[in-house]
């Protein structure tokens, strides 16, 4: 099993064990109303079921069956490590394509700690558990007082040892307008002192915090004599409040926090909703940029411009108006990973035509375009910009073309090792493009469509399915996994997803045949991940 899965499974029923353990009365008093079952109504009263735990049986307690002594040390910190640095966080977003801070699940090292004795040892002799700092502040009262959130602060750091800290700060009701009153100075202190140690900071920073929080920084700072701020900072997420992002220009203060000399290491950042004129980062040493940008002007142009050596650029919201008399040239030369998500189609076309060449790009993902998305545009798009496409992902779009046009368009990237397709309900339906995509060029010939196909995922309104449709399907996919693979003509299919949704809510679509659904279980016992499913009809 792998160590991820197992320390995940670890990790929930670490959960319930202390749940129990903290439960225990509560546990023992239900187990004693079942013994006394066979008590008279006058036997049986409150005072009877009120048992003193102190006088119960060893064999009345539930432990857990498996034996966790037995797992070695070592073993047992690696499976800690891994419950209490993962973290669960909800996938919706909403219309600015924010992920919400609610909702995040993590396992502490309390709570691991509070299990038993060998694993309270483990926990302590770990200083990478206690390198994760979660801090969530709760909104300011007439009763604010944080002096146990800076003592519990400084416990995950002094326990941590020297281990380079990641450290995420949240506040709880980001809208509540008396944050600008309340500035928790001695917590900022108790950050700022340990900048020297941040490798991943995850900060919502009020714009009433930000001269209080640089200037408790820069003193630390001073105190360590030559040493940067942030000798360590490899990545940055950083956004203001809900309540600060649309502060008008000459009140705003501008991002200089992590200026260049400050943090020589950062190499991966996430920005929100600044205005990027304002903010002053190492933006030629970055590898990573995240923008979700404010949609004025050619915001997000100035930053690429600086952002020479990215080589994942993700992107959410972005306006990018006409240059005229000469369009602006952006010079992306190692970018490998382009994200877009929520922004016009026009603008998206825009900006990868100003960014040439992109010749190392190799991944495109294209999320819910606010218009429609012209497929005729994005193979003519990737070959002026000479690069050879490996994934391309389409989610939450709209097809405005007909099916044939599309299947065109993808054959035409004939790179292009995973492809991914998800539609929305209010896009056309499809019935031919599974089968056209993996279809013979030339049927006399040797030569296929995307022979480099690896990977195909789909999901959307599909038409009502053609008498041999199963057929047909069975066939090609035994093509992309035959002789033709075997002789390295095309490469081998791994795996193929489907999942048609119905025209409308009463329509059926019908089973496979028994003949058909056994030759597709063998293509799945030859190594073939495979599903199709068409409304509630799955095929296997």
């Amino acid at each position: 099993m792998p160590l991820v899965s197992f320390g995940g499974q670890i990790s929930r029923l670490v959960q319930k064990v202390s749940k129990k353990k903290i439960n225990r009365v509560s546990t023992v008093k239900q187990t004693n109303v079942v013994d006394t079952s066979s008590l008279s109504s006058e036997q049986l009263n409150e005072s009877d079921v009120e048992v003193d735990v102190e006088a119960l049986q060893p064999e009345r307690i539930v432990i857990p069956t498996f034996d966790f002594s037995s797992i070695p040390p070592e073993l047992l910190s690696e499976i800690f490590i891994v419950s209490c640095l993962a973290e669960t966080i909800p996938n919706s977003a909403n219309h600015r394509g924010r992920k919400s801070r609610k909702g995040r699940v993590r396992t502490t090292p309390f709570i691991l700690g509070a299990v038993c004795v060998y694993w309270r040892s483990v926990v302590l002799s770990t200083p990478k558990i206690w390198s994760h700092i979660p801090i969530s502040i709760a909104p300011p009262r007439d009763s604010f007082n944080l002096k146990k959130q800076v003592a519990l602060f400084s416990t995950w750091v002094t326990r941590s040892n020297e281990s380079p800290l990641t450290i995420t700060l949240a506040l709880q009701d980001e809208w509540n307008h008396t944050w600008a009153g309340k500035i928790p100075t001695e917590l900022l202190r108790a950050l700022a002192n340990t900048s020297h140690r941040w490798f991943s900071v995850d900060l919502v920073l009020p714009e009433a915090w930000y001269t209080t929080f640089e200037e408790l920084v820069a003193t630390a700072a001073r105190g360590r004599r030559g040493e940067p701020r942030f000798p360590q900072l490899r990545v940055l997420k950083i956004q203001p409040l809900w309540t600060d992002f649309n502060v008008q220009p000459a009140l705003r203060k501008p991002l200089d926090f992590f200026l260049p000399e400050y943090a020589p290491l950062l190499q991966n950042v996430n920005l929100k909703e600044y205005y990027l004129t304002d903010v002053d980062i190492p933006w030629h040493q970055l590898t990573s940029l995240t923008i979700q940008a404010k949609t004025e002007g050619n915001d997000c142009l100035h930053a690429l411009h600086h952002a020479v050596n990215l080589r994942r650029l993700h992107l959410s919201n972005i306006s990018v108006k006409q240059q005229k008399p000469v369009p602006v040239n952006i010079v992306l030369r190692h970018l490998e990973s382009l994200a877009i998500h929520f922004s016009p189609w026009e603008d998206i076309y825009r900006l990868m035509t100003y960014t040439q060449p992109m010749a190392r790009l190799q991944s495109l993902e294209i999320t819910s375009p606010l218009d429609q998305l012209d497929f005729l545009s994005i193979p003519v798009t990737l070959r002026h910009a000479n690069c050879q496409l490996r994934q391309l992902k389409l989610n939450e779009f709209i097809f405005i073309h007909h099916e044939s046009i599309i299947v065109d368009c993808l054959r035409d990237i004939d790179s292009l090792e995973d492809l991914e397709i998800h539609t929305k309900p209010s896009s056309h339906a499809v019935s031919h493009l599974f089968l056209d995509l993996l279809a013979v060029r030339v049927h006399v010939s040797n030569t296929y469509y995307l022979p480099r196909l690896q990977h195909f995922r789909f999901s959307g309104r599909v038409q009502h399915l053609e008498e041999g449709f199963d057929e047909a399907l069975f066939e090609a996919l035994q093509i992309r996994r035959g002789s033709a693979a075997t002789e390295r003509i095309l490469q081998p299919l791994l795996s193929f997803y489907i999942r048609g949704m119905p025209i409308d809510h009463y329509a059926h679509y019908r089973m496979t045949t028994p003949e058909v659904k056994e030759k597709l279980e063998g293509l799945v016992r030859g190594g073939l991940r495979l599903e199709i499913i068409f409304g509630w009809t799955p095929w296997l």
